[in-house]
């Protein structure tokens, strides 16, 4: 179980009701925040690409204590590595849009090249009206029903709702060689 308590604001990070305030998750804590895949022994991969540090500490927890095994970048071209050197197929790619190197839009569309059953959740304090052409371009290309945007700050009911929902938009979605169920339930953790 995980506690939510609250610490320093990471930038554009995870936040509570009040304004301002950003949280983290800790043990013992009751609720729901993210999607876990545990029928047998089949494991959820998530590719994390995220260049700030704080915000990387917090994913990686959060989707780690919820069973998936995850993938961290902080460059587009660690992520296309990561992606290449994965034995398991992407389950989620969760991406800011704005990288070191290039862009999560640009680099979005080539991780769907080699794994085409990736859902796509992009993260990023700047709104999606703000993408250059070119990324609008590229994020227009990408698959609509599994590919979504969450703003930073955000919830964490938001980001459990977005990720719950790119993992069952597609009923014939597979986790690891394995056929999902056609609803995808939350492990309780957190909210």
């Amino acid at each position: 179980m995980l506690r939510c308590a609250p610490v320093l604001p990471l930038r554009g990070g995870l936040k509570d009701g009040n304004e301002g305030a950003v949280w983290k998750a800790e043990p013992r804590c009751s609720g729901r925040i993210l999607y876990a895949f545990r029928s047998g022994q089949i494991m959820s991969t998530v590719l994390i690409v995220e260049d700030d540090s704080g915000n990387m500490q917090v994913f990686c927890f959060l989707f780690h204590s919820q069973g998936f095994r995850v993938l961290e970048a902080t460059t587009g071209k660690e992520a296309l590595e990561a992606g290449k050197r994965s034995v398991e197929p992407l389950d989620l790619i969760l991406c800011d849009l704005m990288l070191p190197d290039m862009s999560g839009t640009e680099l979005a569309l080539e991780l769907v090249k080699s794994h085409p059953e990736a859902a796509i959740l992009f993260v990023s304090g700047m709104p999606l009206t703000a993408l250059s052409s070119n990324d609008f371009c590229d994020f227009i290309q990408l698959p609509t029903h599994t590919t979504d945007f969450l703003e930073k700050p955000f919830h964490l009911s938001a980001l459990k709702s977005k990720v719950e929902a790119l993992l069952n938009r597609n009923s014939s979605m597979t986790v690891n060689g394995h056929r999902c169920p056609s609803e995808t339930t939350l492990t309780s953790t957190g909210m």
